[in-house]
């Protein structure tokens, strides 16, 4: 997480913060997900859709962060997928689910960290606090997932 510099005018530290809430939401594994299409079979298909309603959910809210961005007089950096996500694509999403449950858990630490932090930039902490409803939610979908097509 990138800290304030001494000195920072608020626009520029609202732009920073942003733009880290950007990259968090445009660099997720389910936004990877959507561009290398892992194997899937049959009886997948309720993880594939709770996949790729979290990347659409995902996408909607980097396209309002990103209009913030630039309404503050900001340039959006959405950054780069994570090269730990670079050999998932050979894994069949059923496994992937584990690295789905892994990293939403690790961005509901982060986003919660950014909420707790944020208090001089309200909009931020406002977006931040959005992305943590839904990314909460999204875990309950992948957790409720889990349990219900766990082999006996």
């Amino acid at each position: 997480m990138k800290r304030e510099e001494p000195g920072q005018r608020p626009e520029e530290e609202l732009i920073d913060r942003l733009n880290e809430l950007l990259r968090l939401q445009y660099c997720s594994l389910p936004r990877f997900l959507q561009y290398v299409s892992p194997w899937t079979g049959a009886s997948q298909v309720g993880l594939q859709e709770i996949v790729s309603q979290t990347a659409i959910d995902h996408t909607e809210l980097c396209h309002r962060i990103a209009e913030a961005i630039l309404e503050k007089g900001g340039s959006p950096l959405p950054g780069e997928f994570s090269p730990d996500f670079t050999d998932l694509h050979f894994l069949s999403l059923e496994y992937l689910l584990k690295e789905l449950l892994f990293y939403t858990r690790q961005d509901i630490e982060t986003l919660t960290q950014f909420v707790e932090s944020w208090q001089s930039t309200p909009l931020a902490q406002t977006l931040a606090e959005e992305a943590l409803g839904a990314e909460k939610a999204h875990l309950d979908l992948l957790e409720e997932y889990q349990r219900e097509n766990q082999p006996a």
